[in-house]
């Protein structure tokens, strides 16, 4: 279930839903946005799936092809929802409103950091008397601009632990919500929680001319409460429209290290409109290195709003390379965009599964009444609906259908209570 709801939500990223500038991009969507919007997908075909023969791949097809995935996403409240031929199956509340939903997505965890937390542990780190140290050289962040000077302050270990106590919770948080997204999220998001100062630390506040904040830098060796000392370089950017961020962490002693990169950059045109990202990352621990690169690139034809664009994964682990990859086209068709998906992973350069949907994506009106409003709950309801549909086909329809499903993810998966099946079968 969990994977489905982050299918879900990598669908919302890829339509805009959390981009920070949509309204920018689709004139249509700014009409929209304050009542909300529903995106659906439909019509799932199937065309490859490795390893599984024609017949194994016309009973996934028979199970896939009735189902609508739908996402609603309104002020009062965000939900996901599953229906056959027209009948809900499942359903599932996301958020109880939309600022529940929009602090769980990287944009907002990034914009709180920089709004917020570094203003923040900045302040606390001034002198009490005298000024601040200024650099006169600037610095290119790509996608923001040209910085003109760096405001410095240089804080000692304690100093910088104490400034950074009363900020921890909160700042965890933000840096939670921004990297839930990567591999070994949890792992990464326990050693950031634990920021500890292991020495000297400079903070440079990044100012235009016009003594507007464009971005900040900190540098020096730091530690995740005492343990695994890294020495730490961070630049991070926002503003006209783009984002940078680049973070290297390398162990003090080892081979150990983490890198990450992410750029954005939003651009207004008098044809056409585009949304463009990249996320890369890189990180060896006790000799296991993984690396990582997120692409996403969305154009909007004007005045027509004919969106396209794609999203691609690429994950490389113990040498092994996957890769994930999507795109949509949408036309905007009176009060709605209709198009379709496309999407593929393939592991190892051997392709596992390729398929295609139906996608639609509209005002939405309200809220239905009934939504599940705890997982438990909506994998019940999926569970009994996939036992119902199995006890319907011919044994050998069954067979081939369990066979396929059941997968070295599922076989290998969390044990779960033994639930008995409907008397049908």
């Amino acid at each position: 279930m969990k994977k489905t709801l982050s299918f879900a939500l990598v669908l919302t990223l890829l339509c805009g839903l959390c981009a920070p500038s949509w309204a920018e991009f689709s004139p249509r969507w700014r009409e929209w946005e304050a009542a909300g919007v529903c995106l659906t997908l439909s019509n799932a075909r199937l065309t490859t799936l490795n390893a599984s023969s024609d017949e194994a791949l016309r009973a996934l097809q028979d199970l896939l092809s009735p189902l609508a995935l739908t996402l609603e996403a309104l002020p009062e409240g965000s939900a996901f929802r599953l229906s056959a031929d027209g009948r809900e199956i499942t359903s599932l509340r996301l958020a109880e409103n939309e600022e529940a939903l929009s602090g769980a997505l990287p944009w907002e965890g990034l914009r709180a950091l920089f709004e917020d937390k570094l203003p923040a542990l900045f302040s606390a780190l001034l002198p009490e008397e005298g000024e601040p140290d200024v650099e006169t050289r600037g610095v290119t962040l790509k996608n923001v601009g040209r910085t003109a000077r760096k405001t410095v302050v240089t804080a000692e270990a304690e100093a910088f632990n104490a400034a950074l106590l009363p900020l921890r919770e909160e700042a965890a948080e933000a840096l939670k919500a921004a990297t839930q997204w990567l591999p070994h999220a949890d792992e990464l998001g326990d050693s950031l929680s634990r920021l500890t100062a292991e020495g000297t630390i400079l903070v440079k506040r990044l100012e235009t001319a016009e003594d507007r904040v464009l971005g900040w830098q900190l540098s020096g060796r730091v530690s995740a409460g005492g343990e695994d000392v890294r020495r730490l370089t961070v630049t991070f950017g926002w503003g006209n429209g783009g984002v940078y961020l680049n973070l290297q962490a390398t162990a003090v002693r080892g081979n150990d290290s983490f890198k990450a990169t992410l750029e954005w950059a939003e651009k207004e045109g008098k044809k056409e409109n585009t949304l463009s990202g990249s996320l890369t990352v890189k990180r060896t621990l006790n000799k296991q290195t993984y690396s990582l690169t997120d692409s996403l690139s969305l154009k909007n034809a004007l005045p027509d709003e004919r969106v396209s664009g794609s999203v691609k994964r690429t994950l490389t682990e113990s040498g092994v390379k996957s890769v994930w990859s999507a795109a949509v086209t949408l036309t905007l068709d009176g009060e709605a965009w209709a198009g379709s998906l496309t999407a593929k992973k393939t592991y190892a350069q051997t392709t596992v599964w390729e398929g295609s949907a139906a996608l639609s994506l509209a005002e939405a009106d309200e809220m239905q009444a009934t939504v599940r409003d705890t997982e438990a709950e909506a994998v019940n309801d999926l569970y009994a609906a996939l036992l119902t549909y199995l006890a319907g086909l011919s044994e050998a329809d069954r067979r081939v259908l369990t066979h396929t499903l059941y997968s070295d993810a599922w076989l290998n998966g969390p044990t779960v209570p033994v639930r008995p099946l409907p008397e049908m079968i």
